[in-house]
């Protein structure tokens, strides 16, 4: 049993090591300019793990032997590569969570957009209720054009006589109706895919929050998101 458990142990090292000195490596390295400066970085950030790794031993050596020097020595060494390897974990953190809290936050803004257009599409429905079929509407149009006030005033370009100008008074009225109509069925389609969209997006998005790790844990502290985002990268760094 506790040949199991030092295995575990050493494993769970031995990850924790690996895994911090791969993502400390991989955020020293985007600071590099060209590929030598990011490969040179990173090497350094690798150098700066195994020390971190290896100092405490040397520290718990160096007081079993009494050698104050090199306890120092090692002392000043274990918080330099400990400071390092804290900050290089920060801006990992903070690196990642502030990329998904971006795309999130993208979504988000895209979901309310949207949601705004399909209201602003539903207030113009409610004025254009009242308009008729775009067949009907043709269909009238149709049967006023065999009228021959429509010949007799060259499709309505010349008004002479009350009978005429009335006639064309309807006709106007009906490419209104018919206008009317048409624009009524366009806010219909652009309303059924903007809500097939929102449907979609509500979907993938999983919420309205960009990050509701943050928001769940400022709702349970009483403060703002901005704390625990803080203090949630912090602690990944520390880790």
């Amino acid at each position: 049993m506790s040949r199991l458990l030092t295995f575990a142990m050493l494993l769970s090292a031995a990850l924790f090591v690996a895994l911090s000195a791969t993502m400390n490596a991989i955020f020293l390295s985007s600071l590099g300019r060209t590929s030598l400066e990011a490969n040179a970085l990173a090497t350094i950030s690798v150098a700066a793990d195994i020390a971190k790794a290896a100092l405490p031993l040397v520290l718990v050596r160096a007081i079993l032997l009494r050698a104050w020097g090199h306890v120092a020595g090692a002392s000043v060494m274990l918080l330099i590569v400990v400071v390092l390897s804290l900050a290089s974990g920060t801006g990992f953190a903070a690196l990642t969570r502030g990329t998904a809290t971006a795309a999130r936050q993208a979504q988000v803004d895209d979901l309310a957009a949207r949601q705004k257009a399909l209201r602003v599409i539903e207030v113009s429905l409610e004025g254009l209720a009242h308009a008729r079929a775009v067949s009907l509407v043709e269909a009238d149009i149709a049967t006023e054009m065999v009228d021959w006030r429509w010949i007799s005033s060259a499709s309505c370009s010349k008004i002479n006589g009350s009978s005429v100008r009335h006639f064309c008074t309807g006709i106007h009225k009906l490419k209104a109706d018919l206008a009317a109509a048409r624009e009524r069925d366009r806010l219909l389609s652009e309303h059924t895919a903007l809500t097939d969209r929102l449907a979609s997006l509500r979907t993938n998005a999983g919420g309205t929050d960009s990050d509701p790790q943050a928001t769940v844990v400022a709702q349970l502290l009483g403060v703002d998101t901005s704390t625990p985002r803080l203090l949630l990268t912090t602690y990944m760094a520390v880790v």
